[in-house]
């Protein structure tokens, strides 16, 4: 919340539900709410997108030169290869406080064969393939000729389905109100 609130970002008539680890798992209106009530301002800093990809400094350039075509493919790929780079540069990632807060869970090889044939075990073994896909989509146009290094870590399946994964578990679509809100 510290880098949420010093960032900009607000939160208004609501608190958290924690875990067992203190960690907040779903908002609680603290209030009855309106429809005009404003309970969550991000200001487009604090956001993970193509937009601000755009702005992100590279060694050699903007980020926006090396991972826009994966955007242009699939807007959940251009995230997750976004969201992984910024978690490989750790403390120097001006999302770092955020992204150690992102977790994604998988389930245990004996888990998944209980779940065999059900919904569940289809869509993890679609995203599972869907993160195959994102590796070889890398391998064969942006991460091919890697001279700046900016896909060193990327090419690697686990990483690519945690951040795939996360990206489809926590991403939500943003747009921006023109005009009155």
């Amino acid at each position: 919340m510290e880098w949420f609130e010093k960032g900009g970002g607000q939160l208004s008539y609501v608190d958290f539900a924690r875990d067992e680890d203190d960690e907040p798992v779903v908002m609680i209106a603290e209030e009855p709410l309106s429809e005009r009530d404003v309970v969550l301002q991000v200001p487009m800093k604090l956001t993970m997108g193509r937009q601000t990809q755009r702005l992100v400094q590279t060694k050699r350039g903007l980020l926006k030169d090396h991972f826009d075509k994966v955007f242009q493919r699939n807007e959940e790929w251009g995230l997750a290869c976004f969201l992984l780079y910024e978690q490989l540069k750790g403390e120097d990632s001006k999302w770092g406080p955020f992204i150690k807060m992102l977790k994604m869970r998988l389930l245990r090889r004996s888990i998944m064969k209980e779940l065999k044939g059900t919904f569940a075990s289809e869509l993890y073994r679609q995203w599972d393939l869907e993160a195959t896909h994102l590796l070889a989509f890398l391998k064969d146009g942006p991460c091919r000729h890697d001279f700046n290094g900016l896909c060193s870590g990327m090419l690697e399946r686990t990483s690519l389905r945690w951040a795939l994964w996360v990206v489809k578990r926590h991403a939500v679509p943003v747009r921006k109100e023109q005009g009155d809100v």
